[in-house]
């Protein structure tokens, strides 16, 4: 009876030295994993210096649409500026009229050039 109790301890043990064997090289693995995290930390920290804060970033909106603002404003003007001085130029130098050029249609009939057309008439029932 001890000696199967020995032998199960026996057992026992090489299974445990077997799972200390792999916790071993899971932990080696897991340090270098660590020492790379603090390799990426540590760059990302001296990139963090560069970072905008977040009144830079409202600072920057307040900024730029304060320049939209002012830059419609512009435009609208512009427009309105161009329009205008297009009116204005269209009234003093209105375009010629044309007269429509005189008709040299032949009319059937043989009809002179300076006799009007004879006009149809309608037939009444």
């Amino acid at each position: 009876m001890i000696d199967s109790k020995v032998a199960k301890l026996e057992s026992d043990v090489e299974y445990i030295k077997r799972d200390v064997a792999e916790i071993k090289t899971s932990l080696g693995k897991v340090v270098s994993d660590v020492g790379d995290i603090k390799v990426t930390l540590a760059e990302m920290k001296a990139k963090q210096e560069t970072f905008s804060t977040k009144e830079q970033l409202q600072q920057v909106k307040t900024d730029l649409a304060t320049q939209m603002h002012s830059q419609t404003k512009w435009l609208i003007a512009s427009v309105f500026i161009i329009v205008a001085g297009v009116a204005t130029v269209n009234r003093l130098f209105p375009a010629p009229v044309l007269e429509p050029a005189p008709s040299h249609a032949q009319v059937p009939g043989g009809a002179a050039e300076n006799e009007p057309a004879p006009r149809l008439e309608a037939k009444k029932n």
